[in-house]
Formats: structure tokens, C-alpha cells, sequence
């Protein structure tokens, strides 16, 4: 997945079919990418039926710890969770994927931190995750956040400058992911199952692993 500062990633829809237990009421689960605060339209869609496995990656800006600490930085982070919350989105999502997927009505939902540690050691990473992914992230938001009196320009680009800072030789970063795993469930009459899933081609097989989001530093 080739990632930009604001690019807001792919969204998708998950719908079941053939189960009246999810999603209950007939409603649907939204994941996707972070992504600019400024939201955006569904770019996919997907259908699961009964018995399907889901994989769910979600990263979680609250977990964002670095060298050096700088307050100014993390103040301009929190600029970036405050816009996406006002625009209908969480910023601090993957804390929240056990909690969301149950609620929904998937079963077998398991959750695990995925930590992405960065330092002088990992060049690929100093240059991918910090300067063009998290600290570009929140870069893109300086206008917004101005603009909404979250923050003051010069500590903003203050902030800016610590969270570059931490790409330095003797900087480090780590923020974390979460990983769910899930899978809908079956329907009380789930005796034409079999045949449903002879349907090549339409749907996965019951237990094979549907990644919706897998950022490619993972």
C-alpha cells in the first residue's frame, strides 16, 4: 500500500448476508485508515458470509512515546486526534477493536498490540514510518489546527520539528498497532451452507483470513 501525508487510506463496509445476528439491527462496522481528519467516501465493499474469518489492523495515536520528549509535540499530536474526533473519526481506534467487533456481532474476537519500534538501527523505517508517515501526518493537519484554535503556529511547527527530531541518530519512536482477528457467525439454518460455498469466486472460504487494513511496515 503506497502511503502519502494525505492519503486517507481504503474504507470498507462489512455486511453479512446470511446471518440476522450481525450486524445486529442492520447495521454495519466501518473500518479503515486514519487518514486526513477531513474523512472521506467509502472505497470499497465487502460482503462476508456466515463463518468467515476477518483480520482488523488499526494503529492508535495515543500510544505514540519517543526520545527525546517533547512537549510541543505531543500537543501537536494531540491536535491531530482532536480534528479527526471533530470530524467523526478516532484517532485512538485500535484500543477500541475488541469493544467495536464484539458489539457488532463477530464472534472469536482476539486482539493483540503490534508495537513498531523505531531507531537509528532501522533506516528503512527512520525515513518510512517517522518522517514520511507519523510526523508527515500530523504536518498535514497545521492548517486545520491553527484554524480551529487547537494550536499556536510556532509551537505547532515546534512540535514538528521535536517529532523530526526523534529521527535523529540518537532518537527512537514506537507507536503501537492492534491486531483483531474474528469471524461472523453462523445463521440458526445453516444447512445450505455447503452449497453457498461452492459459489467460486464470490466469497473467501469459511476461515480463511480477509485482511481489510495490513500497513505495509507491519
Amino acid at each position: 500500500m503506497q502511503r502519502r501525508p494525505d492519503h486517507k487510506g481504503p474504507r470498507a463496509t462489512l455486511r453479512s448476508p446470511t446471518s440476522t445476528r450481525y450486524p445486529p439491527s442492520g447495521q454495519s462496522i466501518r473500518v479503515g485508515a486514519h487518514g486526513r481528519s477531513g474523512g472521506g467516501s467509502d472505497r470499497a465493499a465487502l460482503s462476508l458470509e456466515a463463518g468467515h474469518a476477518v483480520a482488523v489492523i488499526e494503529g492508535d495515536h495515543g500510544t505514540a512515546c519517543f526520545h527525546p520528549d517533547n512537549a510541543d509535540a505531543r500537543a501537536a499530536i494531540a491536535c491531530q486526534v482532536a480534528l479527526q474526533r471533530r470530524a467523526g473519526g478516532d484517532a485512538l481506534v485500535g484500543r477500541r477493536l475488541y469493544p467495536l467487533l464484539s458489539e457488532a456481532g463477530f464472534e472469536a474476537v482476539r486482539v493483540a498490540p503490534i508495537p513498531v519500534y523505531v531507531d537509528a538501527s532501522r533506516l528503512a523505517l527512520v525515513e518510512g514510518f517517522i518522517r514520511r508517515t507519523f510526523t508527515a501526518m500530523v504536518d498535514g493537519v497545521e492548517g486545520w489546527a491553527i484554524a480551529a484554535g487547537l494550536a499556536e503556529p510556532a509551537r505547532f511547527a515546534a512540535g514538528v520539528a521535536a517529532l523530526h527530531r526523534t529521527a535523529e541518530p540518537d532518537g527512537t519512536f514506537c507507536c503501537t498497532f492492534f491486531k483483531a482477528s474474528a469471524s461472523t457467525p453462523f445463521p440458526e439454518n445453516a444447512s445450505d451452507w455447503p452449497e453457498r460455498r461452492r459459489h467460486a469466486g464470490r466469497f473467501a472460504r469459511p476461515g480463511q483470513p480477509i485482511t481489510v487494513l495490513s500497513p505495509d511496515w507491519l
